[in-house]
């Protein structure tokens, strides 16, 4: 199994555990389909498998809803009040479930943004 394959896998069941999470989400429909869709798109990259049209219209949906939370992280800066990340839904403090949301995109982004090149590349045997 290529280094890629392999770390592909590792991130299909990454996202496979982040869609697994979201379900206890209040709004959780669009969540579980995103993350999932980034796990399938992982599986079938750890299988070799690529369609780079589809890796690359997940990268920019991650990217663009990423960026659609990015205020929050500068709200979270400002507004903390030593509150962190880790702490519970609030109603007080709803920058932070935000700020979480951006991170999850993001990483999503990455992570689509390197199998994108990935995918690219020639495969060496």
């Amino acid at each position: 199994m290529r280094p890629t394959s392999v770390i592909s896998l590792i991130l299909a069941l990454l996202f496979a555990a982040f869609t697994y999470f979201q379900f206890n989400d209040p709004d959780a429909v669009p969540w579980v389909i995103l993350y999932g869709a980034v796990a399938v798109v992982f599986g079938f990259a750890a299988a070799d498998r690529h369609f780079l049209p589809v890796t690359a219209g997940l990268g920019v949906i991650c990217l663009a809803w990423s960026l659609y939370h990015l205020p929050a992280i500068f709200e979270y800066a400002s507004n903390s009040d030593g509150v962190g990340l880790s702490e519970g839904m609030s109603y007080a403090y709803p920058y932070i479930e935000r700020s979480r949301e951006f991170g999850g995109l993001f990483l999503a982004f990455l992570a689509l943004l390197w199998l994108f090149f990935q995918q690219r590349k020639p495969v060496e045997d």
